[in-house]
């Protein structure tokens, strides 16, 4: 999935709506989204083993991790989270 794909996808939801991260369909459980990081974030954090540099342009990977957070109160997401994902 894309970035412009996940916006699309938002815009169809409540825009007052808390955000968690669903995971482990075995084992569901559920975070909040703690952040954001960037391929160009971690670059900048992290020296590359091709050019021995930090915030290397060539070796940022075009890619976002949402990061998680803290328990929303109980850690199990419900198991119909992966069912009915659009």
């Amino acid at each position: 999935m894309t970035v412009e794909e996940l916006i699309e996808k938002l815009q169809e939801c409540d825009p007052g709506a808390e955000v968690l991260l669903a995971h482990q369909p075995n084992w569901p459980l559920q975070f909040q989204v703690g952040g954001v990081a960037s391929g160009e974030d971690i670059a900048g954090e992290t020296e590359c083993d091709e050019h021995h540099d930090y915030n290397c342009d060539e070796c940022a990977e075009p890619v976002v991790y949402l990061v998680d957070g803290d328990h929303p109160g109980h850690p199990y997401a419900p198991r119909a989270a992966w069912t009915v994902a659009r």
